[in-house]
């Protein structure tokens, strides 16, 4: 898993990436917030900003809407 490797970069991409190839998906969100929590690790919290607010915007009743909001707060 690129994740445990410590490409974060690399891992935050899958996620996203998955999550647009299946966004009717119910883990999408999820996938989502697995990607920003991979983009804020690499430092690059602009991205995992943009990947957090997708999930407010696109998925408004997702369990995982409580976790992007926090996670945009700081």
């Amino acid at each position: 898993c690129l994740e445990q490797k410590g490409d974060f970069l690399q891992a935050g991409e899958k996620y996203a990436e998955t999550a647009r190839e299946y966004p009717k998906d119910f883990k999408a969100a999820e996938y989502l917030l697995n990607a920003g929590r991979c983009y804020d690790e690499a430092g690059e919290t602009v991205r995992a900003d943009e990947v957090y607010q997708i999930i407010l915007d696109q998925y408004p009743e997702s369990p995982s809407v409580s976790s992007a909001k926090l996670a945009i707060a700081g």
